[in-house]
């Protein structure tokens, strides 16, 4: 994962995905990923920073709503990039967030239909 200019927000993460970051604060997202973590996944997830992203791009080019980036050369850490269009879209925004902490936790380890203490099915698409 590399960034194309040390002052460039873009960078290429995960097998052909794009970010586009935004120079702007995560306002409530960070709140909302350690409400979540406490209320769904009784606090088992780690700290991740949660960003908003300008623009977020799979491989073929088609625009998605977020992203789990497990580590990269920007920040040198872990994060969830949430796609700013979503920004003030309640619940769109949350619910994209959610999903992908259920992806963070569950990929590895459960069945894609797994529900989680709040009642949020594993498994569902935000993009």
């Amino acid at each position: 994962m590399m960034a194309n200019d040390s002052n460039d927000l873009t960078e290429d993460v995960c097998n052909g995905w794009r970010i586009l970051r935004e120079n702007k604060l995560p306002g409530l997202l960070q709140t909302y990923y350690a409400m979540y973590n406490k209320q769904c996944f009784d606090g088992s997830l780690p700290f991740v920073a949660v960003i908003w992203a300008e623009r977020i791009t799979q491989p073929d080019v088609t625009p998605a709503n977020a992203i789990y980036v497990p580590g990269d050369a920007v920040l040198r850490r872990r994060y969830i990039a949430i796609d700013g269009r979503l920004s003030g879209m309640f619940p769109l925004e949350r619910l994209c967030l959610l999903h992908e902490m259920i992806a963070r936790q569950t990929r590895p380890r459960v069945g894609p239909w797994r529900r989680l203490r709040c009642g949020v099915q594993a498994g569902a698409r935000c993009e």
